[in-house]
């Protein structure tokens, strides 16, 4: 008999915790919608997808990770979108160089998406580490959308990452960037 109650207490305990961990997992969900919809409501042209960036530039320091940089076309060349506090990266002649640091080499997740538009004949968009090319999207023929294309690359001091896109391929400068994002 006392095995029983033993075992519903422990039952009872379980449903317990069970129900404060879906009341707190529920609170958090609730104050995140309060907060992206305030954003909203400020008339800030934040998106979703730049709240982390400057989330995580806040919390870093010297030597500290992240390290990241992302690029977005405005008019006929790229200007930093976002980058971390301390980047590793200089920004130049549409290209991103790695800086000369303590870190010899690292390894880096290098990105673009490109929005485009219908066009006559496929074309390609190129990912280049010192003019070499390292991954490469084909933009299809007689279609309009976007495409991805992302390579983890290895850099060394003063390698210099760059992307080359058919001027008359992409279409949305607001969607059209790249960029590159170090991992440990």
């Amino acid at each position: 008999m006392q095995g029983q109650s033993q075992s519903s207490f422990k039952y009872l305990f379980i449903l317990l915790w069970c129900g404060l961990l879906t009341v707190a997992v529920v609170a958090m969900g609730v104050l995140l919608a309060v907060k992206l919809k305030s954003l909203e409501g400020e008339g800030s042209a934040m998106k979703l997808q730049t709240i982390a960036p400057k989330a995580l530039t806040n919390l870093q320091s010297p030597g500290c990770s992240p390290s990241f940089i992302q690029l977005i076309k405005v008019k006929q060349s790229w200007e930093e979108e976002w980058t971390s506090r301390f980047s590793p990266f200089l920004h130049q002649n549409n290209s991103i160089t790695l800086k000369k640091s303590l870190k010899k080499s690292s390894f880096y997740f290098i990105y673009a998406h490109v929005s485009y538009r219908k066009i006559n004949r496929s074309k390609s968009v190129l990912l280049k580490k010192n003019g070499r090319r390292v991954a490469e999207g084909t933009i299809p023929s007689a279609t309009g959308g976007s495409l991805w294309v992302a390579k983890i690359v290895e850099l060394e001091e003063e390698d210099r990452v760059s992307i080359e896109i058919p001027e008359d391929a992409y279409e949305d400068h607001r969607r059209t960037y790249w960029g590159a994002y170090e991992i440990h």
